[in-house]
């Protein structure tokens, strides 16, 4: 009716109702999608650590013996910089007691090994970014899954297409 409106506000009413269900089953969808990549991301990340650790493994028996050989403080410092590092699992620990043990004249691990570190630290930094997309889906914030969408683009990641529905 044109002078009161009701039809017009009972197909406003349906339309918002329709649009909030493809709004819900674009965010279902977009979660399953999103956790599958998180465990992608958390298996490569894992595997990456497990490759650091057991070139690490190898750098601290030969730094050991270079520390019982020549009585130096430095080496054993390094050492256990290194295990506390490792143990928390934290790249960027790991790269400074790399620096100190560098600093103290033990040699890399493997020549290789600064690339596998700066790759664990970009993977490492990816699971974050996923995981902070995680949250602002779990949250349903309009404005953190708008800011992650831009983050993971402009990083040439893939975003799943449903998210992006979703967040438009």
């Amino acid at each position: 009716c044109a002078s009161c409106g009701a039809r017009v506000m009972v197909a406003l009413k349906a339309v918002a109702a329709q649009a909030s269900g493809q709004i819900q089953k674009h965010v279902a969808a977009a979660r399953a999608e999103l956790q599958a990549i998180m465990e992608q991301q958390a298996a490569v990340t894992q595997s990456l650590w497990e490759q650091v650790e057991e070139e690490l493994n190898l750098a601290k028996a030969l730094w050991a013996s270079m520390a019982e050989a020549s009585g130096g403080a430095a080496a054993g410092h390094a050492y256990v910089l290194l295990s506390e590092a490792t143990a928390a699992r934290d790249g960027a620990q790991v790269a400074e007691a790399m620096a100190h043990a560098s600093q103290a004249g033990l040699p890399e691990p493997t020549p290789t090994f600064n690339e596998l570190l700066a790759r664990l630290r970009q993977e490492e930094d990816l699971e974050v970014l996923w995981r902070c997309f995680m949250r602002a889906l779990a949250a349903e914030d309009a404005i953190d899954l708008q800011f992650w969408c831009q983050e993971a683009l402009s990083q040439g990641l893939h975003v799943p297409a449903d998210l992006v529905a979703a967040v438009s």
